[in-house]
């Protein structure tokens, strides 16, 4: 059985935590060794958002902040499968090839993703995290 879920229910602000994540990604992406010029535009890309993220939170993405991680991260893929089909309707030419590469890799992200929440998270857990944001988890 699945665990249900509720993505929906929007987590709660987060908390002062841990070590900053935008440096570490930073860090992973200069150790890629991929093209200077699109390292450069990456790194600012990551900037921008952090810089984005502490204006909406007022702290910047960190580890232990009383949010729930994972549901996070399976959200914004969420996100991003629908702006890439989104991309596929709205483009033409190489832009539909290059949307439709990207949406079958996100696709497989999401997928690969609610398969491993699947097995290794139990129904208490998700309750209680369902709870805790406000909500309830609701059987379908």
């Amino acid at each position: 059985m699945s665990a249900a879920l509720n993505v929906s229910i929007p987590e709660p602000p987060p908390q002062r935590g841990g070590r900053a994540i935008t440096i570490l990604v930073v860090r992973d992406i200069a150790n890629k060794g991929w093209d200077d010029n699109v390292v450069r535009d990456l790194i600012n890309d990551f900037a921008d958002r952090d810089d984005m993220g502490f204006a909406k939170h007022h702290q910047n993405l960190e580890t232990n902040d009383g949010r729930f991680t994972e549901k996070d991260a399976y959200e914004e893929l969420l996100d991003a499968a629908q702006y890439y089909r989104k991309m596929i309707e709205e483009s033409v030419g190489d832009k539909v090839t290059f949307a439709m590469l990207m949406y079958h890799e996100v696709l497989n992200l999401v997928h690969g993703a609610r398969v491993e929440f699947n097995q290794t998270t139990s129904k208490e857990h998700v309750d209680a995290l369902n709870w805790e944001s406000g909500g309830r988890r609701e059987e379908k």
